[in-house]
């Protein structure tokens, strides 16, 4: 069994060691339709239990196998686990500095849609 070496600590040796993990556990490929149904049953659940942070938690670390996944599809065949884990990071820093940018106004019935960007 795999443990993470330090689990304060989402950082490049730590989304690796998931990602081998994963692909030890769940096998090759994409699997983006299996992973997708997962996240669609956790969000259910979240609906169900709206702070339970385990169940959000549940849906990060689902994204984060389907994101290592694209990302290892990107790469060429001999990339190792730290270039996929180094990919997966940067694209969620560059799309949170992405987002910090943006202006954020609720719809008329106080939903969150979307932005207006700056």
């Amino acid at each position: 069994t795999r443990r993470m070496s330090d689990p304060i600590s989402l950082d490049v040796p730590a989304v690796s060691e998931f990602h081998a993990w994963a692909h030890d556990t769940f096998g090759e490929g994409l699997r983006t339709e299996d992973i997708i149904a997962h996240i669609r049953s956790e969000l259910l659940e979240i609906l169900d239990a709206p702070t339970d942070t385990v169940e959000w938690a549940d849906v990060i670390i689902l994204a984060i196998n389907g994101a290592t996944r694209a990302e290892k599809a990107n790469l060429p065949d001999d990339a190792s686990t730290e270039d996929i884990a180094e990919g997966v990071l940067r694209a969620l820093l560059e799309k949170m500095q992405k987002n910090y940018r943006r202006t954020y106004a609720l719809a008329s019935d106080g939903l969150m849609r979307g932005s207006v960007v700056k």
